[in-house]
């Protein structure tokens, strides 16, 4: 119907020529007849005009142009429909192609957030179950209800391999979600979170997954699962970026830096470059692949509110590190900042306590993962406080050392001087002088912690003594100190039994000379793991 209107008007519009083109056409051939002759033949019309034209004839000649006029303004008007015809269908198939790939934009958009969401939730179970960090734990995964459908609907876009691990990835996650979390030591749990991390994430970075990655899960994906996200998400904006080929190509993050450049082979970075920039341009990581496997990188992140390097070193064929890193303790605690090789500490480097990762307790050269020289501090520490020199087997060898006062270090106490060659040199300390029972008490079990002069008594206050002679103020306090250690005895003796007894010592050039027997340079403490009882 709409075609017929589009006839008479298309009609209407040209009419008046039809009528009038016939009548001058006719009117030029009568000029000419005049001034001379031409005969025109034709298959359809002949008009000889070697004679004038009479009525009838002219009337002929007029309805046959009409005609002809009419034949090729019947064929233009088919001709004009007929391209509207294509175009509109041409239309319809664009509009069914657009749809179409609105439904995988959405499908894509929908996976690439689902997969991102899980991911996220992964790191932090492997986080918490495996790295032992205490985090917010998100038990359960979110999957969507639709995702075989979504998965399906990509099928054009993705690989039957990268639809095969995206599937195998989502049955893994509601396993994943079938397992009881709410069992701290669920060996299955465990062993299918540690199985799927390291599919999934950058391998060298796994130790280090409780640390703060901006917020981004899909920079620490591996090599094998990051095309197929960028892929997805990609193809959630335009569908046709996503014609990735093995051979030499480049993809990028969202923010424009390249991420990958290099040779893959079936979907897979075999030789080149991984790496990923912030926002701000700041390295996250920077990887050197070879045959598909690591072989060298560095890795930057916040630590302790400062963004620095965590580890800039080679891979051996064992995974080993050659290079500088950090270690840890556990989350957020260092061990070990520094140069290593084989895995093990080989040069400069600073070691940490545990539950003080602030001060180094030691700082110096290693050699095969042990202490070589240095300067070693730890007020904490139960056995020597302060080292700066040579070390032989992990212990002070030659150099300065000041012992903890009940440490038994070559035969002396508390000992604060020089050591040359693992023997007491210049200094002073304590020397074992005997040990004290009370028959009373029979010891039940050896080897108890050893009480400090700080369980006993009161501190002694020298302001009183101010205007007093200095020697009457040494005769008092050595008075005092006597009563002290007197009543640390008595107060032993009381309620252990068994004591031992040191005395001061100074040792010169290696020899060492005891202080006179008197209990004010002595000090005593116990060593049963339980206290002596009363004999029946």
């Amino acid at each position: 119907m709409e075609k017929e209107y589009q006839f008479v008007d298309f009609m209407k519009k040209y009419l008046l020529w039809i009528l009038i083109i016939p009548i001058l056409l006719i009117s030029v051939l009568s000029v000419i007849v005049k001034f001379s002759t031409i005969y025109i033949p034709t298959n359809d019309l002949i008009i000889d005009i070697t004679s004038p034209i009479k009525l009838g004839e002219y009337l002929y000649y007029y309805f046959s142009i009409v005609g002809i006029e009419v034949t090729g303004l019947l064929s233009y008007a088919i001709w004009k429909t007929s391209l509207k015809s294509n175009k509109l269908s041409e239309d319809i198939i664009n509009k069914e192609a657009n749809r179409d790939k609105e439904k995988i934009r959405e499908c894509a958009l929908i996976t690439y957030y689902d997969l991102v969401s899980n991911i996220s939730i992964l790191k932090v179970l492997y986080s918490t179950r495996i790295l032992k960090v205490k985090t917010n734990e998100l038990n359960k995964l979110n999957i969507t209800n639709d995702w075989v459908k979504n998965i399906a609907n990509l099928r054009d876009l993705l690989t039957s391999k990268e639809l095969e691990m995206i599937f195998y990835l989502y049955n893994s996650f509601l396993l994943l979600n079938e397992l009881d979390h709410s069992i701290n030591e669920n060996d299955e749990l465990n062993i299918l979170i540690k199985k799927l991390s390291e599919m999934i994430f950058i391998p060298v970075l796994s130790d280090y997954l409780w640390m703060d990655f901006n917020g981004l899960t899909e920079a620490i994906l591996n090599n094998k699962y990051y095309p197929i996200l960028r892929k997805i998400q990609l193809s959630s904006k335009n569908f046709y970026e996503n014609n990735w080929k093995d051979g030499t190509i480049e993809i990028k993050q969202n923010n424009g830096s390249v991420k990958y450049e290099g040779e893959f082979l079936n979907g897979i970075l075999e030789n080149g470059t991984d790496k990923w920039n912030l926002d701000n341009g700041q390295l996250l990581y920077s990887f050197e692949y070879k045959n598909g496997k690591i072989i060298s990188g560095k890795y930057n992140n916040k630590f302790k509110d400062k963004f620095e390097l965590i580890f800039d070193c080679e891979f051996n064929n064992e995974g080993q590190l050659d290079g500088y890193t950090t270690l840890f303790h556990i989350a957020n605690e260092i061990k070990y900042q520094g140069s290593i090789i084989g895995g093990e500490p080989e040069g400069q480097g600073k070691n940490y306590s545990k539950n003080n990762s602030l001060t180094p307790i030691f700082s110096g050269i290693w050699r095969k993962g042990r202490m070589n020289n240095g300067e070693y501090i730890d007020e904490s520490s139960n056995r020597f406080t302060y080292f700066k020199g040579e070390y032989r087997n992990n212990r002070p060898y030659s150099g300065i050392i000041e012992c903890s006062s009940l440490f038994e270090f070559k035969d002396a106490y508390g000992f604060k001087g020089i050591i040359s060659e693992g023997k007491l040199l210049t200094g002073s300390g304590y020397k074992f002088f005997k040990n004290i029972y009370d028959s009373k008490y029979r010891i039940e079990n050896l080897w108890d912690e050893m009480p400090t002069d700080e369980d006993y008594g009161e501190d002694y206050d020298e302001s009183q003594h101010y205007d007093i002679p200095d020697e009457i103020q040494k005769e008092f306090y050595d008075n005092h100190e006597r009563n002290e250690n007197q009543t640390i005895l008595d107060s032993l003796k009381e309620n252990y039994g068994h004591v031992t007894e040191l005395i001061k010592a100074d040792w010169s050039n290696g020899d060492c000379k005891l202080y006179e027997d008197d209990i004010l340079y002595k000090k005593h403490f116990a060593f049963s793991i339980s206290k002596i009882k009363k004999a029946d």
